[in-house]
């Protein structure tokens, strides 16, 4: 990428738990992708823009929720032990408040799809009653409630651009680069960036799990 005919040098992400996470081979760990003839950049829609791919510790597939049996084992263990702790820190809500019929994705760390995320309260029933979650006693293994959660959109501007490259600048000490550009020149990135934000039309939404809000699973006559 050029601002002013001026190179500017996007380094891959630094891994900080290489057993959960690896550099996505799309965009090299970058977070962009430049077309084929590098007229324009545009986020990796692989990654969302963050570089990192999220893989299982136990088996190394690209998911953040795996199906392996490590994964299955993990994920129940924790569940049933951290039960108590979000009934007493976070807020409950029942299924027909405003606060849950406004929640456009839940999650719940027994859903074997998706990553765990679903829209309609059917998908997550069709799942309970056909059996699919390893033979767990149903009666026994029914969960109560799934967590809220918060949308995450992915979108860099000129502020973020410079801070990455001056996290390249390791070796140097405070180096800020905003300090040893022009007014001119950073609005001119800033302009650009705003362009590129307007063309992908903020389609790089994500979700993640909010544990500061749990809601009651509406089984009434599902039961």
């Amino acid at each position: 990428m050029q601002i002013l005919s001026k190179p500017i040098v996007l380094h891959p992400r630094e891994l900080k738990d290489p057993k959960k996470y690896k550099l996505c081979e799309e965009c090299d760990g970058i977070g962009w992708i430049a077309d084929d003839e590098y007229t324009h950049i545009e986020h990796c829609r692989k990654c969302c823009g963050t570089g990192i791919i999220k893989i299982c510790q136990y088996c190394g597939k690209e998911t953040s929720f795996c199906d392996c049996e490590e994964s299955k084992n993990e994920r129940y263990h924790n569940h049933i032990h951290c039960d108590d702790h979000y009934y007493k820190t976070a807020t409950i809500h029942s299924s027909d408040s405003e606060f849950a019929k406004n929640m456009p994705m839940f999650y719940s760390p027994y859903y074997p799809y998706n990553d765990g995320f679903f829209i309609e309260w059917e998908d997550l029933f069709d799942w309970y009653y056909n059996g699919l979650y390893d033979n767990l006693s149903v009666e026994k293994e029914k969960p109560e409630y799934v967590f809220a959660t918060i949308p995450i959109q992915t979108y860099m501007d000129a502020n973020d651009i410079l801070d990455r490259i001056s996290e390249d600048f390791s070796t140097c000490e405070d180096v800020e680069i905003k300090d040893h550009i022009s007014t001119k020149t950073f609005n001119r990135l800033k302009y650009a960036m705003e362009d590129l934000r307007n063309e992908i039309n903020n389609s790089c939404v994500y979700y993640e799990q909010d544990v500061n809000h749990i809601i009651r699973i509406p089984w009434g006559n599902n039961k």
